[in-house]
């Protein structure tokens, strides 16, 4: 079907009428699943299902069973699961999984040359590109595949971006991601199908689980959009590539190469992560650091930090690489994740509770007297019962939140935006993880927050919603009358 947008009404009139198609899909994803589980009932009932050897063997079937898929959505779904060893609870299938970020599979580096040729320039793609590598893909992914070349400098690069621009780019090394050809037609109805799916779940259970689809659905159909893509890169270089941190990079567009379905960006040299040392818990931290800004400051959110995107270049610096899941955050909801954060860090749950009314997590009429306790029990389940919020498990604070969300008493759900921020967190999480086990992401981005929180911005406006806030936290029953200079210092201390 021709794709422009994601319009779940078109794409559902479409696939109404295709039940053969729509049944075909659902076999081609559910058999090999359903055969992969059933060798794993039968490991288990011959006692050899903990062997190494058969878990490594099980991973990389899964692995292939995700690849020829060539489900957009499956694949990310198990790009996220291989940096979460805590919820798949086997490290082996882990770091299979962690092979879908590059070994997805490729489609023919000849029909990728055409497309260039065809979408980029009129003249035979040589005349603008010298390609690395003898042509092939230097990285595959779910969406599409990369390229690695040198611009020519010369007439042809003139007449095709002009004098300015080919003295600017010419002679650089630039990535080439090309679109894979039947990717849009797959995404349209596995949405189909994840919709369905959510239709049904919603009679059995609250939340606005088709609202939380539609969210996802529209996160993968803007990164069909690679000119979109572009837009997302530069707008997050100007914030955070130009001097916001040195340890940052944030690779440059060629923006009159760049086409919906061919994105031409500068090449930045990298190891993806885990990083080792002490070196690699630095990068973490400043990657934590840059999130924990984008959640609070400036509302522009990278939501899919997974780390085939984050590179550590030679020369030490944290580089973002790919921008086609983005989310803007408002004002009003940056300062309810502040409020939450802070609450859930200080035990604070009346805090808590406020804020997640106010983001949307509850309703007006929800039994907050309820909650409370309720709420008491999850952070305690969520923190291997310690309680303390510097042991959270975000993951596990989540699946906590789920099954709140379950008890429709509470009238307790997850809102779509957060899923993009709690998918991007989660994902963060086990970047770090992967280089230190008892990373916690509260107690690790709670500096962050607190200095976000109070040192003001150079124009010294605070937004209303900031206001209040600090009128909550620091002053004596949140009444503001009276300044709680307790909580102060100890805010202060902790932003240290």
């Amino acid at each position: 079907m021709p794709v422009t947008g994601y319009d779940a009404k078109a794409i559902e009139k479409h696939y109404d009428m295709r039940p053969l198609q729509v049944g075909w899909r659902l076999n081609s994803l559910g058999l090999p699943l359903l055969a992969w589980y059933g060798r794993l009932l039968m490991d288990r009932a011959n006692g050899v299902l903990n062997l190494p050897s058969v878990q490594r063997q099980r991973g990389k079937e899964l692995r292939e069973v995700f690849v020829r898929s060539k489900s957009v959505a499956l694949i990310k779904s198990g790009q996220a699961f291989s940096l979460r060893p805590d919820i798949i609870k086997n490290k082996i299938w882990a770091e299979e999984l962690g092979k879908l970020v590059d070994a997805v599979g490729s489609f023919s580096d000849v029909e990728a040359m055409s497309i260039i040729q065809k979408i980029v320039a009129n003249d035979p793609v040589l005349s603008l590109f010298e390609f690395e590598n003898d042509y092939r893909a230097v990285a595959s992914a779910s969406i599409g595949q990369v390229y690695k070349a040198k611009l020519r400098r010369g007439p042809q690069l003139e007449a095709a971006i002009g004098k300015e621009m080919a003295a600017k780019w010419g002679g650089r090394y630039v990535a080439i991601k090309v679109q894979r050809p039947d990717v849009a037609s797959s995404v349209s109805l596995d949405m189909y199908l994840l919709r369905r799916t959510a239709t049904w779940l919603s009679k059995m259970r609250s939340g606005d689980i088709l609202g939380i689809a539609d969210q996802f659905g529209m996160q993968l159909f803007g990164e069909l959009d690679y000119e979109r893509e572009a837009d997302n890169c530069l707008r997050f270089r100007d914030l955070y590539g130009k001097g916001w941190d040195d340890k940052i990079m944030v690779p440059d567009v060629c923006t009159p190469l760049t086409r919906k379905k061919v994105l031409v960006m500068e090449w930045v040299d990298g190891v993806k992560g885990p990083w080792d040392g002490e070196e690699g818990i630095e990068i973490v931290r400043l990657g934590l650091k840059c999130s924990v800004d984008q959640l609070m400051t400036t509302g522009l959110f990278h939501a899919d930090p997974h780390r085939g995107n984050l590179l550590k270049t030679p020369d030490g610096k944290l580089a973002f690489i790919d921008f086609g899941m983005m989310a803007d955050i408002d004002e009003e909801d940056r300062y309810g994740l502040f409020g939450l954060c802070i609450g859930l860090q200080n035990k604070n749950l009346p805090l808590v509770t406020e804020n997640l009314l106010q983001l949307g997590f509850l309703d007006d009429t929800s039994n907050v007297d309820e909650l409370i306790p309720r709420l008491r029990s999850a952070v305690k389940n969520a923190t291997g019962g310690s309680g303390k919020m510097s042991d959270v498990n975000f993951a596990k604070l989540q699946a906590e939140l789920d099954a709140i969300s379950r008890e429709n008493l509470l009238q307790f759900s997850t809102p779509p935006f957060f899923t993009v921020i709690i998918r991007s967190l989660t994902i963060l999480e086990g970047v770090a993880l992967s280089v230190d086990p008892r990373f916690r992401l509260v107690r690790g981005s709670y500096p962050y927050v607190l200095r976000s929180l109070l040192v003001p911005d150079a124009d010294d406006r605070t937004p209303v919603a900031l206001q209040k806030l600090l009128i909550r936290l620091l002053t004596v029953n949140g009444e503001g009358k009276e300044i709680d200079w307790e909580q102060l210092r100890d805010l202060l201390r902790l932003a240290q």
